[in-house]
């Protein structure tokens, strides 16, 4: 079940928070474009960042892992696997656990969207280890969500919901629809694997609410939730009005 790019029509408006710094303002702008389809402008400005002699540590490792994920999104592999690759021998050298979980839940997509599941399966409980080391829910959350998506390939559907449940519960406190909902997708795709239908459907309908809620308008959640209610839609009629939703979404 490969991930799928968010394409967007729309143009995107880049407006840096006040009161940062310029490379700061650069991580915001390039996950502003990343998130609107603009991938190419997203690697140009971050390279244009990432260019710079000093760089503080975690900026320098925000600013690959939003790259990598553009080079992921326009297929370019070997771009985005020397990103994974730079980012996780940054932060080897810094030893800090914090850096290591970002570096090596990098390494989970990449290995995911490679069809390397088994790999990405050691790596996820590597970078779950590190992140709780590092005290930071919000990296215990991301690990937890990647581990549950590696879980998910690897069919191991009961393990992938409860690290998924996990995952929300964090998310949920840190207040972060967009992820929530991109878990509670991971819920449904478990629960339909192992053939529970209605808690499919629910988690579903969960993941597809928080997409578009207001304060996330999340399009690649949206399309995924769309698409994963029509599993065990009986209705042809309302499947083919959910694969539209979810066409409509992804383009």
């Amino acid at each position: 079940m490969p991930d799928m790019q968010k394409k967007k029509k729309t143009g995107v408006k880049i407006k840096a928070s006040p009161s940062v710094t310029p490379a700061i303002a650069a991580v915001e702008q390039v996950a502003a474009l990343a998130a609107a389809g603009q991938h190419a402008r997203a690697i140009e400005v971050a390279a244009h960042a990432l260019a710079a002699a000093r760089l503080a540590a975690a900026t320098r490792l925000n600013l690959l892992d939003l790259r990598a994920e553009s080079h992921l999104a326009q297929g370019d592999v070997a771009a985005a696997d020397a990103d994974t690759a730079t980012m996780i021998a940054r932060a080897r050298r810094s030893r800090n656990p914090a850096h290591l979980a970002q570096a090596l839940n990098r390494r989970v997509a990449f290995e995911i969207h490679r069809g390397n599941t088994r790999l990405a399966l050691t790596t996820a409980e590597q970078a779950l280890e590190a992140a709780r080391l590092s005290g930071q829910p919000a990296l215990e959350a991301t690990s937890l969500f990647r581990l549950a998506s590696a879980l998910l390939r690897q069919r191991e559907y009961g393990q992938c919901a409860k690290a998924a449940m996990q995952a929300i519960k964090l998310f949920r406190k840190l207040g972060r629809p967009e992820e929530e909902g991109r878990a509670w997708f991971v819920v449904a795709a478990a629960r339909s694997g192992q053939g529970r239908a209605a808690d499919a459907t629910a988690a579903g309908h969960k993941a597809l609410a928080l997409a578009l809620a207001q304060r996330c308008g999340d399009l690649l959640g949206a399309g995924n939730a769309s698409n994963i209610l029509t599993f065990n839609e009986p209705d042809l009629a309302a499947s083919l009005r959910l694969l539209k939703d979810a066409d409509a979404a992804w383009l």
